[in-house]
């Protein structure tokens, strides 16, 4: 009686931690088409607006919530946007990036394989002692769309410098990387290895808010600001080896990161 009370108050918890990520994301979007309909006057009133090509590579440190605390620690994400600025300040692009760490909080799914004094591996050509590496990788693309809110009551059309906001939709993909060369481990090849890797994916939202500096003809242009992520994910690996089942559990995999980035700007000549 006890463990039901426990596992109904933790998929309660869960659905609730679902509701507020799913009402904070529709404000998000409700607020990105006020801005919109707010922005349509000033587009009309004001040709002179600069549009340009963005490029912008970018590292993010992320801070894992939801089930992917679970699995895994702090973790780093280095990428880029490719966007392109509207007269009117709006943003469109698309987002990549590579995700990786050091920490893997589910250490225990080799030890099935390992010896029993110290957790290390025998070297099956020549019976000595390996250690093993697990780490975090993954990777992310998004479409996005957002604007730049410039704050300066004197507006001018070259200068881009102001609030960013930034919404983005996509897939998200991460597993746990055995490093080991088959060799040394043949119950540990390409394809074994499948059965330990936890390989999941799915659907992702992410919002960011920050702030950028960007001026018309000026290569020195900078962005930062703070990147939530929340990716709705299922492991995609039919068996785990490890466990002797099959998991089949839905997954909430969030992030809140620290986003920094250098932005190339291509800007357009003006509109006549």
């Amino acid at each position: 009686m006890v463990t039901f009370f426990l596992k109904s108050g933790r998929e309660y918890n869960r659905f609730a931690f679902m509701r507020i990520l799913l009402s904070l994301i529709l404000i998000s979007f409700l607020h990105t088409g006020f801005l919109f309909a707010q922005d349509v006057e000033d587009f009309i009133a004001d040709k002179n607006y600069t549009s340009a090509f963005l490029i912008a590579p970018a590292y993010s440190f992320q801070f894992p919530l939801g089930d992917m605390q679970k699995r895994f620690g702090f973790n780093s994400n280095i990428g880029g946007t490719l966007t392109y600025q509207f007269l009117n300040r709006w943003h469109v692009g698309l987002e990549g990036g590579f995700l990786f760490g050091t920490r893997v909080k589910e250490n225990t799914i080799l030890d099935s394989l390992s010896t029993a004094t110290d957790g290390r591996f025998i070297n099956s050509r020549d019976n000595s002692l390996v250690n093993l590496s697990l780490q975090e990788r993954g990777w992310n693309f998004k479409i996005l769309a957002g604007k730049t809110i410039i704050l300066s009551k004197k507006q001018n059309a070259l200068n881009h410098s102001g609030i960013l906001i930034l919404t983005g939709i996509g897939f998200l993909e991460h597993k746990i990387s055995i490093d080991v060369r088959e060799e040394v481990l043949p119950q540990l090849n390409k394809t074994y290895r499948k059965g330990y890797d936890r390989l999941t994916n799915g659907f992702v939202i992410s919002q960011f808010i920050g702030g950028i500096f960007l001026k018309h003809k000026k290569w020195f242009a900078i962005y930062g600001g703070v990147q939530a992520d929340v990716a709705f994910t299922k492991n995609r690996r039919p068996w785990n080896f490890d466990t002797y089942s099959a998991d089949t559990h839905n997954r909430i995999d969030a992030f809140i990161g620290i986003k920094v980035g250098w932005i190339i700007p291509v800007f357009r000549k003006k509109q006549q």
